[in-house]
């Protein structure tokens, strides 16, 4: 199995990791996010990307990334939603017209917006279409000024105006053969010729209801009605060609290249028809569309390949991609972590791959949606439970293409939580009543084998122990309780928390129990004597899920999605809290080394354990700091005042630096504090472990001055390190002495002395060093506001100098 890294890398970045740094203990990264709002069928195709209009906004998915968001664009208000979109998928484009009767032009997948056009139109635009040229742009606008218009394209020269139809419209369409055409909702389909658009259009009369879709090409016209039918139309004569009932509403239609024509609609089955014979050739079952759904939209492209819109289900010959619109209910881990199964209040499941993110759905006997699931804790055969609305129990067998019912649960009424175990499956009621099922092969109804009144209200969580046959529940009556498998007596009760226990679970590392409740307490339990090890406190919000990811280490995860690690073995256990989740969070499932965590959003982010690399950083970091040492102790002892300098720099040793100086003769002290801005210019960031607080600011290389440029050979350093080595600096220029002055020199802090005074000689020198700074700060300051610097070359603090 791939690392979920580099599924992560395949989703780009989310606003969810900004805050990410490497000091941060775990790192959170996106693995899915779920798109919000569900879409409507205002959709569009562009070549590798989906155009999807929610309010006044566009957003791009990228088909060739699990629909990873590509580029978002927010074109108006909410007050003045998006009522129409199309697409011109060969060069591009994209058009959206408003409530407001404003239309806007965008750009490819970044959505770029190109112009905003006042269409002259009243009312709202519900309706438009481009031609396959990418020439023409008609609009339509209804209310009591409706009106028809057509745009020379690109430059919106040639406006035309037309009569808009006396019936409502219901779809639209500019076909290769220079028509425009307009359904309406009594049946007529109004033809407009684009050289005549003045006059009064053909009619084309034969469907009894509204006109659903429209399709074209060159020789034909084909029309979709709410009353079950296909009309073809022959573009030529106009005359009816075909008329085909197909027994379901036809919603969209879709010509291939090749001229094949295919239908969606409320079936959920995709139809292929041979235009010449009026017969319908095949249904298509290349994909796995959604029996009894609707199909939103049809596409082909460029390389003529069908791509299907359902639901929330983007389906494509090689694949089928989720936008996570629907809220999930609950996931499960099966086929030993490679697949997940999420469940919706829809009555199909979705088994996601791991590795690619790629869906399989499936339809299921549950009749309001699941709420529920459970995979096999065994971690043996790919098999998981499912708990209905209506409280029914499915257990499933996962195979190599579908998925099986091994059996059901009778009479299973008010269950809330559901733990499966190779052939056993315990469950717990809202009435706190516990109880053990077995799947007999061959049987397809569990059976009964033993029944508790375990809690004396809900129980909200099950964990089995099979090495030592003990079963736990947790209850909103306060408690968690202890049984043994084999004949569900009793065996501990662990009372404590102040509020129900809504999570809890054995220990893999440790012979314990973890629990937490609504009272924002988790606590440690030892098995054997059953007792409170230790309280963790500082919640803000109950902690949904547990996890223990090492003998020492916890994790918890609370409903306002904070994600905690706790050291169980300290005194101060909480070592870091992380909110990268947009919204509430309610479950953890491991995968190896890394967790993947669930928001209510249909967030989901993978966490890395980056405590190794914090510590081999330190490690680093120690290392840089001892040979810096022995260089500064090697340069000293050889009198290469130079690279003790260098080294004191390096070291942030300010005190050493001024004992350096103090020490040495007066011209020696002369020349080595005029050579300081070429010592400072060697210091660069990646000499060392640390960020070194000296330097100048970024300039272009091509904004600089001529005379600049043949100089700028080396890295400099930013302007906030300069202030900084200026204030350090100012602690060893000499001042008047004064009372304030003495107690200043007489304290001595822990980082170094507040003033220390130098004989007037080198403290002169090194306030002449000073004002230098000041001045190429300064000038620096001035050259960043003349040339408005914006790139990656850096100006030397050496060089600066030498052009004050």
């Amino acid at each position: 199995m791939a690392p979920l890294s580099s599924v992560a890398s395949m989703m780009g970045p989310t606003d969810a990791t900004d805050d990410a740094t490497d000091s941060d203990l775990w790192r959170a990264r996106p693995w899915i996010q779920g798109h919000g709002q569900p879409v409507t069928a205002l959709v569009g195709w562009l070549d590798g990307h989906l155009v999807v209009a929610e309010a006044g906004s566009l957003r791009c998915l990228d088909l060739n990334r699990n629909l990873s968001l590509s580029s978002a664009l927010t074109l108006a208000p909410a007050d003045d939603p998006i009522l129409s979109l199309t697409v011109h998928a060969p060069s591009s484009q994209i058009w959206t017209a408003h409530r407001s009767g404003l239309i806007r032009h965008s750009q490819g997948p970044q959505l770029t917006l190109i112009r905003t056009l006042k269409s002259a139109h009243i009312g709202p635009i519900p309706f438009l279409a481009v031609d396959a040229a990418g020439s023409k742009l008609a609009s339509l606008s209804v209310g009591q000024s409706a009106s028809l218009r057509v745009w020379d394209l690109p430059a919106y020269a040639g406006q035309k105006a037309a009569r808009a139809p006396s019936h409502h419209p219901t779809a639209m369409l500019l076909d290769p053969a220079g028509h425009l055409n307009v359904g309406t909702v009594l049946g007529p389909i109004l033809v407009y010729r684009l050289d005549e658009l003045g006059r009064a259009p053909q009619t084309l009369e034969r469907h009894k209801s509204g006109v659903a879709a429209l399709a074209a090409n060159r020789s034909c016209l084909v029309a979709a009605g709410r009353d079950q039918i296909l009309t073809v139309w022959s573009q030529d004569s106009g005359t009816l060609v075909h008329l085909i009932p197909v027994f379901e509403d036809i919603q969209t239609l879709a010509f291939s290249t090749a001229g094949r024509l295919t239908t969606g609609g409320s079936r959920g089955q995709l139809r292929g028809w041979d235009l010449s014979s009026g017969q319908e050739m095949t249904t298509i079952t290349d994909l796995p569309t959604l029996k009894g759904r609707d199909i939103k939209a049809l596409n082909f492209s460029a390389q003529d390949e069908l791509r299907v819109w359902q639901e929330d289900l983007v389906f494509s010959p090689d694949r089928v991609q989720c936008l996570f619109q629907e809220p999930l209910t609950d996931l499960c881990l099966i086929t030993e972590g490679r697949e997940v199964v999420l469940s919706t209040m829809e009555n199909a499941l979705k088994i996601m791959s791991v590795e690619s993110l790629t869906v399989k759905v499936f339809d299921t006997p549950h009749q309001e949606g699941v709420v529920a699931l459970a995979g096999n804790a065994s971690g043996g055969r790919p098999t998981f439970a499912s708990l209905g609305k209506r409280r029914e129990i499915f257990v499933w067998q996962r195979d190599d293409q579908t998925i099986e019912v091994l059996a059901q649960c009778v009479n299973a009424a008010a269950i809330t939580q559901t733990f499966l175990l190779d052939r056993l499956l315990f469950t717990g009621d809202v009435d706190g009543i516990l109880k053990t099922w077995a799947l007999e092969p061959d049987q397809t109804e569990a059976k009964t084998i033993a029944t508790t009144l375990s809690h004396g209200k809900e129980v909200k969580a099950i964990d089995v122990d099979s090495n030592r046959g003990l079963i736990l529940t947790a209850s909103l009556d306060k408690t968690a309780k202890i049984w043994r498998a084999e004949d569900m007596q009793r065996v501990a009760a662990l009372s404590g928390h102040r509020r129900g226990v809504i999570a809890a679970k054995f220990s893999h590392c440790e012979p314990q129990i973890i629990s937490s409740s609504l009272d924002g307490a988790v606590k440690i339990w030892n098995i054997g004597p059953y007792d409170c090890a230790r309280t963790l406190e500082g919640l803000l919000s109950p902690a949904c899920d547990l996890l223990i990811h090492s003998p020492k280490t916890l994790i918890s995860l609370s409903l306002d999605g904070a994600f905690t690690i706790w050291k169980t073995n300290e005194n101060a256990p909480k070592l870091a809290a992380y909110n990268h989740h947009e919204a509430q969070a309610w479950k953890m499932v491991q995968i190896g080394d890394q967790i993947i965590s669930c928001g209510t959003n249909n967030q989901f982010l993978i966490w890395d354990d980056n405590t190794q690399n914090i510590k081999l950083k330190k490690e680093q970091e120690q290392t840089t700091q001892i040979k810096l040492m022995q260089s500064l102790d090697n340069a000293l002892k050889q009198g290469k005042l130079d690279k003790a300098v260098l080294a004191c720099l390096r070291l942030k040793q300010t005190r050493k630096l001024h004992e350096i100086l103090s020490n040495c003769p007066n011209q020696v002290r002369t020349n080595l504090i005029q050579r300081l801005p070429i010592i400072l210019s060697r210091v660069q960031p990646q000499d060392c472990g640390m960020h070194i607080p000296w330097g100048f600011e970024a300039i272009p290389h091509s904004n600089l001055p001529m005379a600049v440029q043949k100089k700028n050979t080396a890295e400099g350093l930013t302007r906030e390190e300069i202030l900084d080595m200026i204030e350090r600096l100012k602690r060893y220029i000499p001042v008047e002495e004064t009372r304030t002055h003495r107690a200043d020199r007489d304290f001595q802090s822990e980082t170094g002395p507040t003033r220390t005074h130098m004989d007037n000689e080198s403290g002169g020198i090194l306030n002449q060093f000073v004002q230098t700074l000041q001045a190429a700060n300064n000038y620096g300051a001035r050259f960043r506001s003349k040339y408005n610097g914006r790139g990656a070359n850096l100006v030397t603090l050496n060089h600066l100098i030498r052009g004050i």
